[in-house]
């Protein structure tokens, strides 16, 4: 998986050029498996605790659940359009290539959280949670992962 994941983040850092993108992938961890509580709340539980472990601020209620076929509609939706501009900043082959290699880190039933709000008109600026305290970045936006075995983030911040 390291390398799968160090190859995926090469592969952003050549492609994107006017953007920050972070790309994070570790163990799901023990704290998933609790009883008694409903399923949404232990992951996005498990994805602020994530968040928190690489510097970031946790989002709380900020995270919103999307379909597997949504989140790699808004993943390739961002890393194509400027968050600031609408304009075209990597080709939909490029996107869709980084879109597909962050998807194949994780299982097929996987589950997809997002700050978006679910309303983003691609090409204009979406509205989210930060997980930053927002004095770096004006703009930015990124999904969540958890299947099974992994957890991850693919996070895209972009300076007006």
């Amino acid at each position: 998986m390291a390398n799968d994941v160090e190859d995926l983040k090469s592969m952003a850092a050549e492609v994107i050029d006017c953007r920050k993108a972070v790309i994070e992938v570790g163990d799901r961890p023990d704290s998933c498996q609790t009883q008694g509580q409903t399923q949404t709340k232990i992951q996005t539980e498990a994805l602020d605790v994530f968040l928190k472990s690489h510097g970031y601020l946790a989002l709380g209620h900020g995270w919103n659940y999307v379909s597997a076929v949504e989140a790699k509609e808004l993943l390739v939706a961002a890393l194509r359009f400027s968050f600031c501009f609408g304009d075209e900043v990597l080709s939909a082959e490029d996107a869709c290539n980084l879109a597909d290699r962050f998807f194949a880190l994780f299982k097929p039933d996987a589950d997809w959280w997002t700050n978006y709000n679910k309303t983003w008109p691609y090409g204009h600026c979406p509205t989210g949670n930060p997980i930053t305290d927002g004095n770096q970045w004006t703009f930015e936006s990124g999904l969540g992962a958890i299947d099974s075995s992994r957890i991850g983030i693919f996070w895209l911040f972009e300076e007006d």
